[in-house]
């Protein structure tokens, strides 16, 4: 009988262990995800902070800090040289945020996927 406890204690450490890898991948599925879907929203709210600021007097440089306050408070940054007021006022820039994950940053291939960003616009209001 000893034989088939331990041929069951391998079989559940097996099922056990497939679980969590299975578990640590989902987890770095949903939040690499959840980070490209969020930094959507911030970077048209980064936009419209440095339009804010821009409509308040505050210039470009004003409206460049804007933006660059509202991405840090969010665990993001603008990227550089993205930051652009058009003519009419209108404010685009990109923002990325890097996904803390357990596996996908650690594996050179799947880097890029623990990355998420986005370019927020900003038009002036009527």
């Amino acid at each position: 009988m000893a034989h088939g406890s331990a041929s069951i204690s391998s079989w559940l450490l097996k099922v056990v262990l497939v679980v969590a890898v299975l578990g640590v991948i989902g987890d770095d599925a949903v939040s690499t995800f959840s980070a490209s879907v969020g930094v959507v929203d911030d970077a048209n709210a980064a936009a419209q902070a440095a339009r804010s600021a821009l409509t308040a007097g505050g210039g470009i440089v004003g409206a460049e800090q804007a933006a660059a306050q509202y991405a840090a408070a969010h665990h993001e940054a603008v990227l550089p040289n993205s930051f652009q007021i058009a003519t009419d006022g209108t404010v685009t820039l990109r923002l990325v945020r890097h996904v803390h994950t357990w596996v996908f940053g650690r594996i050179p291939v799947l880097r890029g996927v623990a990355t998420a960003s986005a370019t927020g616009v900003a038009a002036p209001g009527p």
